[in-house]
């Protein structure tokens, strides 16, 4: 039976050689790690859709050992936060602490919507203003 739920992703991590672990926090079922077969793949078709800070509207199946990513839709892509290095730094940050704080799956949509809120935020933001980058000076 597949289920559906928005994303956002929180991190990658290799599984096999050709498999991936991608840890996302949902807003009907919480945090979960889930299974993306094939995702290391030059030619995967979700390797675009699963990078962290994206959100998704993901669909996945029950398996053995963890839920398979069946699809993803990418829904939201943060283009300034990703373009500003301080930003983006900060959106992993907070992405870790979302990933360290929920230990199980359950659902927190409430939360949910306040993160991406925030991540909306920090993107508008990441627009207005350049990187607070520190110059050398020589």
């Amino acid at each position: 039976m597949y289920k559906k739920s928005p994303a956002i992703c929180l991190k990658r991590t290799n599984y096999t050689q050709k498999d991936s672990l991608v840890t996302c926090f949902t807003a009907k079922f919480g945090k979960d790690v889930f299974l993306a077969r094939g995702l290391r793949k030059p030619k995967a078709k979700l390797k675009s859709a699963l990078f962290p800070l994206r959100g998704i509207n993901l669909t996945f199946v029950k398996g053995k050992q963890f839920p398979v990513i069946t699809g993803a839709e990418i829904k939201m892509e943060l283009t300034a936060l990703e373009n500003n290095f301080n930003y983006h730094t900060l959106g992993l940050f907070w992405a870790e602490i979302v990933d360290l704080f929920f230990a199980e799956p359950e659902p927190h949509p409430d939360f949910f919507d306040n993160f991406l809120q925030g991540l909306q935020t920090l993107n508008q933001e990441g627009k207005n203003k350049e990187a607070i980058t520190p110059r050398a000076k020589w």
